[in-house]
């Protein structure tokens, strides 16, 4: 069995699954959900989530008690567990705690019987079971008439979908110490490099924010500002930004998977040159060849 522990909100859940989703298929045997550690306040200015992967077409197996044990004592020797990370085709049991946003390469090594800990903010992961992605990670519930609105003007014009995270990147000071926030002139600077071969272009803006957002974006396009779906509905927020034929995400999963699940051939994809804060760290693994970063 795979055994993936789930962090963060739906953007990082869904990283998280579909690694584990990958490996199960490849090892033939079933994916099992830790939700231990959501709805807790785990760890002082960290904001805590729930299952949202309940509300996508996931198949959601949560993992028992006794299951969970028996691989975190695999984790309590620091050299077996380094061990396990670069010889995992030496174990036919591991505990893997991803190191960095480096790639593992040698994921698919991970044996039959393997528990997850990590992001895994990487494509490489799961892009060969693309479609199989694409398929669950859609809206469970059915679109409302309000959100079909915005979905029909959305297919009807050469749509952009630029997503502003402010929410706890604002309103936490820990959030934003490590992702930071992105300034104005990141967006305008996106907009006007779609715009030299898209002029045609109508904006679907989409935020935790919408106040400041219309208050201090302004752009030379028409412009719809999707409101309203709070909550469990921010799920729509992400599904309708999937389906815009272009995207401009913030540093932020809930845009990247957007971005990445988008089917239009002809698509461009904008994206922040740095992930996080972190100014050492290279985020070259983090983004697709094909998308542009500014």
């Amino acid at each position: 069995m795979i055994i993936v522990k789930l962090v963060g909100g739906l953007g990082n859940q869904m990283f998280q699954y579909a690694i584990g989703k990958h490996l199960s298929i490849h090892h033939k045997t079933i994916l099992k959900i830790d939700k231990g550690i959501l709805g807790n306040e785990f760890q002082k200015g960290v904001t805590p989530r729930k299952l949202d992967l309940q509300l996508l077409n996931t198949e959601i197996n949560l993992a028992s008690a006794d299951e969970i044990e028996s691989f975190t004592r695999l984790n309590r020797n620091r050299y077996v567990r380094g061990l396990m990370r670069y010889f995992p085709s030496f174990f036919k049991k591991a505990f893997i705690s991803e190191s960095g946003y480096r790639f593992h390469a040698n994921f698919l090594h991970f044996p039959v019987d393997t528990y997850l800990l990590g992001f895994w903010h990487c494509s490489k992961y799961f892009s060969s079971i693309r479609e199989t992605l694409i398929k669950e990670f859609t809206p469970k519930s059915a679109v409302s008439e309000n959100n079909n609105i915005y979905l029909n003007k959305i297919k009807e014009s050469n749509s952009l979908g630029i997503h502003i995270r402010r929410g706890d990147y604002i309103s936490n000071p820990s959030a934003s110490k490590y992702h930071g926030v992105l300034d104005s002139s990141y967006y305008y600077e996106a907009v006007q490099l779609i715009s030299r071969t898209h002029p045609n272009l109508h904006i679907f803006i989409f935020s935790d924010d919408a106040h400041w957002v219309i208050h201090n974006l302004q752009f030379n396009y028409p412009t719809t500002y999707v409101q309203n779906n709070i909550d469990d509905q921010s799920v729509f927020d992400f599904y309708l930004m999937s389906q815009c034929k272009h995207q401009i995400i913030a540093n932020s999963t809930f845009s990247w998977w957007a971005a990445w699940l988008n089917q239009h051939i002809d698509k461009m994809v904008i994206a922040p040159r740095k992930w996080l804060s972190n100014k050492k760290q290279t985020w070259s693994s983090v983004y697709p060849d094909d998308w542009i970063l500014i």
